[in-house]
């Protein structure tokens, strides 16, 4: 039993004893009374303790509900020996409390990027020999793969590869068209092709996912077997009143969950039935993000290690009162400077250096330009190491007089609505950061003044943020 079962089913108990108690003082109240009532509070009270003790086991069996804990389970319950190899990054909190209660399961985590990364290079490579060293170790029966990659290779003992989802049949399902035909897709398609057509079984979860790999890889022996539980873990049935909210928990912000179209549905269910969603609204590579602004809803961000916080309120519109309402800094960019003497009468300059990045695969955060310079601000993520490469094609697409990259770059927002009514928000952000010592890199403004954005070294990210927070401190 895990610590968030044990504290469930604790709860569970002190509301049931509450219950009991109540209705001790609610019988008493009912004896007493000539028309045989007891007061309001006293039946809430009672009604709502039992209530809450039913609700904290229902929250101690969704515990249970994770495949993975019951596969494992159903193993060692067969007397199988089982090493479990993360490929990816390291487990979470969640996982790490689970594996606690385990301490008998061989767990190895070899912390590699998975196949579908922006780049997983060198480190899927790597992570090869490293597995291959822990099958020469373990001497397995069988090693049962959750990634494509690997099965194109001999490892030393028969590979059963399971396609539980590829980026083809994802993004075409998702985006209802075929993925682009560029350098990364290519590659991704080679690696599932070889890694299928090298297994010695190959399993798919559903038989829309069977055909899938049959149609996209030219795999044609495709067991399916469906992803089952226990029924052991679910051995309680909820009969009371169900209440109006809808609860969904995944990657939030991949398209193919589904999860983006109930913001559509909050907005027609208005504020009759709540929807919570949970889980990371950005993909591991940070290209993809779950939109969280929908039209005319509320949002509410919170931290999950804190739910207790009440979070970030997020609106269409709030009163302007105060112009700032948020300062936020993030470090890990990468500026690109191009200087061209009377650039600003050449047509067609930015659109040849935005297609230039188009075709590295890398997309940009800011373009703050002048009459002879233009900068393209780019996370570290999304660079990668086509950096040098980008260089080479400016210089020989747009023949600038000069080109480099500036690394080590940070960037803060300065949030706001109404700023433009404002006289002297954009100088009051500079000038505390002046006043602090900092050289200011970049500074970037939209015509709505939502934001302001500027850019200082990543050693005085901490120390800008402040700054800007002190000035416009109200308190």
């Amino acid at each position: 039993m895990t610590l968030a079962e044990k504290i469930c089913l604790t709860a569970a108990l002190l509301f049931f004893m509450a219950g009991l108690l109540s209705g001790i003082g609610k019988y008493g109240h009912m004896a007493r009374s000539a028309d045989a009532k007891s007061p309001t509070y006293v039946n809430v009270a009672h009604r709502s303790s039992l209530m809450y003790s039913f609700a904290a086991l229902l929250v101690a069996v969704f515990g249970h509900y994770s495949l993975f804990p019951a596969v494992v389970d159903a193993l060692a319950a067969l007397g199988h020996e089982t090493t479990v190899v993360a490929l990816g990054p390291e487990p979470g909190p969640v996982q790490r409390e689970w594996l606690a209660t385990r301490p008998e399961l061989d767990f190895i985590a070899l912390n590699a990027p998975l196949e579908w990364y922006a780049e997983p290079e060198p480190g899927l490579t790597e992570s090869l020999d490293r597995l291959r060293a822990l099958v020469a170790e373990k001497r397995p029966d069988i090693v049962h793969l959750n990634q494509y990659y690997y099965g194109a290779f001999e490892l030393g003992a028969p590979r059963l590869v399971v396609g539980h989802s590829d980026v083809v049949s994802w993004w075409r399902a998702a985006r209802r068209q075929d993925p682009p035909d560029d350098a990364w897709h290519r590659r991704y398609r080679e690696w599932v092709r070889l890694g299928l057509a090298g297994a010695q079984a190959v399993v798919a979860p559903s038989g829309w996912m069977a055909e899938q790999l049959r149609a996209q890889y030219g795999v044609h022996d495709v067991r399916v077997i469906h992803n089952a539980r226990s029924p052991a873990r679910f051995r309680f049935r909820r009969r009371s009143r169900r209440e109006r909210i809808v609860v969904a928990a995944g990657r939030l912000w991949d398209e193919g969950k589904g999860v983006v179209d109930l913001v559509g549905a909050a907005a027609v269910l208005g504020g009759d039935v709540q929807v919570v969603l949970a889980g990371p609204e950005a993909s591991p590579s940070g290209r993809e993000r779950f939109p969280v602004r929908a039209p005319g809803i509320p949002i509410n961000i919170r931290n999950t290690n804190e739910p207790e916080n009440p979070g970030t309120m997020i609106v269409p519109e709030r009163e302007a009162t105060f112009p700032v309402c948020g300062i936020a800094g993030r470090k890990g960019f990468t500026m690109i400077n191009i200087e061209k003497a009377l650039m600003n009468r050449e047509r067609g300059f930015g659109r040849k250096v935005l297609q230039i990045l188009d075709e590295h695969g890398v997309s940009f955060e800011h373009m703050p330009s002048g009459i002879d310079t233009v900068s393209v601000i780019i996370r570290d993520e999304e660079l990668a190491n086509h950096g040098p490469s980008i260089l080479k094609s400016i210089e020989r697409v747009c023949q600038p007089d000069r080109v480099m990259l500036s690394p080590g770059l940070a960037l803060i927002a300065t949030v706001g609505q109404g700023m433009n009514h404002k006289i002297g928000v954009a100088a009051k952000v500079c000038q505390s950061v002046a006043e602090a010592g900092i050289n200011l890199r970049v500074i970037d403004q939209g015509s709505s003044e939502m934001n302001i954005i500027i850019g200082v070294n990543e050693a005085d990210l901490t120390a800008a943020v402040k700054a800007i927070y002190d000035a416009f401190d109200t308190k």
